[in-house]
């Protein structure tokens, strides 16, 4: 696409006017032109001059439309971002050409207005955007010492934990209870890695208390980010998997936010950090069901409550890396009326092959116990780059034409893979690693602060976020921002 753009002014046989100078141009170049009925997308090779394409022509149903051969040396080359179902793509991109090459520019806006409007029926424009952070802290310092005093039982192990923490690359964790109350749970007599800390019930209470007004918090800034009232609000979508509470956080939702009572609901529950991305999704199936539909999506998490009092290399990590917070948007069917924060084109997914115990995520007796492989880093780089860029190929775009990687910062391992794999560079994930260093992990909601960051800077594009969860699973957003 950026070799088009800097591409000589091209001009087609018999139209009478330059092709950049009508507003559905977006570029030109040596192998053809781009032209955009707003969002829906299509690309012409040199070769389907109007010449080739007049003898084809045949009236049909008041429009024009051409052979079928050129029909489908046309649709070969359009199809690759499937905005709108196949019939209506065929239907409503061919026509609209053909009613450019029969009757010129003017006469193809009614055609550009219905392509328009059929190609945002799969996109969904996000309005609003709120994150919240719980207020204790918690430096790396202060981290280091605690977990000493609690988990090591030996020189060794002090030396290695802190080659853990400091590796861990975080500075600054926000936390939802003080941190010196670990102290508290894991008992004045116990020795080092002698207790495991309170019971999963007890970390439950704690999560129910902090999570509501939290997600409470991050929810309100989405609304007002908006510019919308709670009982505006059609659709609820929660997304948490460090906690279960029913009736929970959607609930208290509704009484803070004044949500309408016939507000309809839906729960991503224990799917890891990539769960925003499949909330998203979720926001996107019920934003081209329903036109109308205006979807508050609301994440939060609250790793720290699950911190490990006992020496487990595997599961020690997460105490290294997790933090709490939360992150809400808004998400509506794209309007001319307002500008989004960005919009959201698809999304994708892609399940590792023999990768089943590379991330895990269960429920313990003395909460949730995570483990992370030292293979994930290996298979990220072993298979991204063949998945993301058939996938985006699909979409019209190359990894190297994507301006903004919002990739979860699951860790410096997993952050360097993912840069190795798409050759991004050693600048390429700057803003993960900068959330990852004053934020830490937070699991599901940390895209949204990565995103936000962007955005604020004013940075614009095509984004691709990115984020790994158990399966081993990666799951992708292609954003326009």
């Amino acid at each position: 696409m950026e070799g088009a753009r800097t591409g000589a002014v091209a001009k087609q046989q018999g139209l009478g006017r330059s092709i950049e100078d009508h507003p559905l141009i977006l570029a030109t170049g040596g192998e053809g032109c781009y032209f955009q009925a707003r969002s829906a997308w299509c690309h012409v090779v040199d070769r389907m001059s109007p010449k080739a394409w007049r003898p084809a022509w045949r009236p049909a149903m008041g429009s024009g439309q051409i052979g079928r051969r050129n029909a489908e040396l046309f649709l070969e080359s359009t199809r690759r971002l499937h905005t709108i179902d196949d019939m209506e793509f065929e239907r409503v991109l061919v026509s609209l050409w053909v009613y450019v090459i029969r009757f010129g520019w003017e006469d193809a806006e009614v055609m550009e207005d219905e392509a328009a409007n059929r190609g945002r029926t799969r996109m969904t424009d996000l309005i609003g955007i709120g994150t919240a952070l719980p207020a204790h802290t918690m430096s790396l310092d202060e981290a280091v010492a605690m977990s000493t005093d609690l988990i090591c039982r030996t020189p060794r192990e002090t030396r290695l934990l802190r080659t853990m923490y400091r590796r861990a690359r975080v500075s600054r964790r926000h936390t939802c209870v003080p941190h010196q109350i670990a102290y508290q749970w894991f008992g004045e007599d116990a020795l080092p890695s002698e207790s495991a800390g309170p019971s999963t019930l007890e970390r439950m209470a704690l999560y129910a208390e902090h999570a509501r007004p939290l997600a409470t918090e991050a929810s309100r800034r989405a609304l007002q980010d908006a510019g919308l009232a709670g009982d505006e609000i059609t659709h609820l979508i929660t997304v948490s998997c460090t906690g279960f509470d029913a009736p929970g956080v959607d609930i208290h939702l509704f009484e803070q936010l004044g949500l309408r009572d016939t507000t309809q609901r839906l729960h991503v529950g224990f799917m890891g950090c990539h769960g925003m991305i499949n909330g998203l999704r979720a926001a996107r199936g019920i934003v081209a069901a329903d036109p109308q539909a205006k979807v508050l999506l609301c994440a939060v998490e609250l790793c720290s409550l699950h911190f490990k009092f006992q020496w487990d290399p595997e599961r020690m990590l997460g105490n290294a890396l997790f933090a709490d917070g939360a992150a809400a948007m808004v998400a509506v069917a794209p309007s001319s009326a307002a500008m989004p924060g960005c919009r959201l084109q698809d999304t994708g997914s892609c399940l590792v092959a023999d990768s089943r115990e590379a991330i895990t995520w269960h429920v313990g007796d003395a909460g949730f116990d995570m483990s992370l492989s030292n293979r994930v880093p290996g298979l990220i780089e072993e298979h991204l780059h063949a998945w993301l860029s058939a996938w985006l190929a699909a979409r019209g775009l190359s990894i190297g034409a994507v301006r903004h990687w919002a990739v979860h910062p699951g860790g410096p391992r997993i952050l360097d893979a993912v840069a190795d794999a798409l050759r991004l560079g050693p600048d390429g994930l700057t803003t993960s690693r900068e959330v990852l260093d004053e934020l830490g992990n937070m699991s599901s909601p940390t895209v949204v602060f990565v995103l936000k960051r962007f955005l604020r800077r004013q940075a614009s594009g095509p984004c691709v976020m990115l984020g790994f969860g158990p399966g081993l699973m990666a799951e992708a957003a292609l954003l326009d921002i």
